[in-house]
């Protein structure tokens, strides 16, 4: 069961990083809606429950692989 759990975060986290990316190409205020599009929409959905369901350590890497791309992304930074 905990297995699922942590490939559907990774998949929806992955999911959640990539609509952001498209959509901030059409804001005036990139950084701003990336950043407050990631804190208050994608982090709240993917981290509801976690402190009653363990994640993977695979999983948080996941998170905080997306994480660093958003970030990456949104000071201007090339992603690889």
């Amino acid at each position: 069961m905990t297995r699922n759990i942590n490939d559907k975060v990774s998949s929806r986290a992955a999911s959640f990083a990539k609509s952001i990316l498209n959509k901030s190409k059409t804001e005036a205020d990139r950084v701003s809606v990336m950043l407050s599009m990631w804190g208050n929409m994608a982090l709240p959905s993917l981290l509801y429950s976690t402190e009653v369901i363990t994640l993977s350590e695979k999983c948080l890497a996941d998170l905080e692989k997306w994480q660093c791309t958003i970030g990456k992304s949104a000071l201007g930074v090339r992603t690889s």
